[in-house]
């Protein structure tokens, strides 16, 4: 009985064939004959790109990315362009005004410029009124190389004219602001660039 049952458990009983496997490493490739016939495959985990979270004003959380984010041109913006400076003094319009300043800066002048014939061979003040009273006239008398200096006041257009061998010819007009005699256009002392000039080409200057 014992022998029968033997005999039909090893006919029934049928043992997996085995095939040969290929083992494939970096280094070297061998053979196992033991293991059944099975597809091997051999994957690879890539590392994936962190992407960092911020923590939203809300309390939600707010991905993201790598791309900076910029705001888009705005349409209605346009250069602008600067306001223009006007150097130009606010000048005095009242010609009584205009005329008594006149004077009193030719008063001045012939001061200042006193001491200065004493240190130069040739340097002369004449001063000359017009006939009509409604202006007047102050030279400075230097040498014929050097040229002179010719102050001419006008009541009727409220300007100071000099003309300077250095500089040419420069209008003035009173400031109503500070009382000085600025130039017309562009704001700059009298008093400054006469003695300035005078510098260039006589001893001493005008104490102004």
């Amino acid at each position: 009985m014992r022998n029968n049952l033997l005999n039909i458990f090893t006919k029934t009983v049928q043992y997996p064939r085995c095939t040969p496997i290929h083992f494939i490493s970096s280094k070297q490739t061998y053979v196992h004959h033991d293991i059944p016939i099975r597809s091997i495959h051999r994957t690879s985990i890539l590392p994936q790109a962190v992407r960092r979270r911020r923590r939203g004003g809300n309390g939600n959380a707010a991905v993201t990315s790598s791309s900076s984010i910029t705001s888009p041109p705005r349409q209605n913006d346009a250069p602008t362009e600067a306001p223009e400076l006007s150097l130009a003094p606010k000048r005095v319009n009242d010609p009584i005004e205009f005329g008594a300043s006149a004077e009193i800066l030719f008063d001045r002048l012939e001061e200042a410029l006193e001491p200065m014939k004493l240190c130069n061979e040739v340097f002369d003040v004449v001063r000359e009124s017009r006939e009509d009273g409604a202006g007047g006239t102050l030279r400075i008398i230097l040498r014929p190389v050097d040229g002179n200096y010719t102050f001419d006041f006008d009541e009727t257009c409220l300007t100071m004219n000099l003309q300077s061998p250095i500089s040419g010819m420069r209008e003035y007009v009173l400031c109503a602001e500070t009382g000085e005699w600025l130039g017309a256009e562009d704001g700059h002392s009298l008093e400054g660039l006469l003695v300035r000039d005078l510098i260039r080409q006589c001893n001493g200057y005008p104490a102004l």
